[in-house]
């Protein structure tokens, strides 16, 4: 499957988000410059609450390079960041190429496994303005993905979370209730990913939001994050 419009004809309906979308670009082509392979894309603001706060109809999103992956064996350094937060999130791995205008049903059958993921963010700014937000990237510090399962969206969607955080735990009984359907996550980034200068494609993970609300951390939290039977993550802030 290939994309058949070009950049001029593409638009989200909404002139907040092209014009973040505009921005963030030019931000991706710097990455792609400097030699940074794309790994894929995240979503972000599309919680009940992130939508109402930008008068959203539907999320939006960022990037990810290789550069951003922290592996698990290292801890996150955040001393210099302004408000760290961890969200908790499920990763969608890409088998084929999805075009602007997949229905949510054609887009979640090209992902072909599943993975927990964390994803480190510093809200460095209040979000009071989509444009900007989209223009740093949806405040973006880094990510850790988890090991991939197989597994229809019906399936992943039914699952159970647990994440203990500095010693508190909370359980997630329904891992869609934030995010919204996985479908139409994955159809909304097929549709704004051209946009930024690249469309979903084969190989591509996209971080799909956290299914908690963004976490705050600090220099010496602890997380750990267990999405049914997959193994527990971890991660340790400095």
């Amino acid at each position: 499957m290939r994309c058949t419009r070009t950049m001029a004809e593409q638009t989200s309906g909404d002139e907040r988000v092209d014009a973040g979308l505009a921005a963030l670009a030019l931000m991706r082509r710097d990455a792609e410059d400097q030699g940074l392979p794309p790994v894929g894309w995240k979503v972000g603001f599309g919680s009940p609450s992130g939508l109402a706060l930008f008068s959203l109809d539907a999320p939006i999103i960022g990037f990810l390079t290789e550069a951003g992956a922290v592996p698990a064996t290292e801890e996150v350094d955040i001393a210099d960041w302004v408000a760290p937060v961890v969200e908790c999130e499920i990763a969608a791995f890409v088998a084929r190429d999805i075009p602007p205008g997949t229905s949510a049903s054609e887009a979640v059958a090209c992902v072909v496994s599943w993975a927990p993921a964390f994803e480190f963010a510093d809200i460095d700014a209040p979000p009071t303005n989509v444009a900007d937000v989209l223009a740093g990237n949806i405040f973006h510090r880094g990510y850790r993905i988890g090991e991939r399962f197989d597994g229809t969206a019906d399936a992943v969607s039914v699952l159970s979370a647990e994440v203990v955080l500095n010693g508190e735990r909370s359980v997630v009984t329904d891992v869609t209730a934030l995010t919204g359907d996985l479908g139409s996550v994955i159809a909304r980034t097929a549709e704004l990913a051209p946009m930024i200068g690249r469309g979903v494609q084969a190989g591509d993970v996209i971080l799909t939001g956290s299914i908690i609300p963004p976490a705050p951390v600090r220099p010496g939290s602890v997380i750990t994050y267990r999405l049914s039977d997959s193994p527990t993550m971890a991660a340790t802030f400095t």
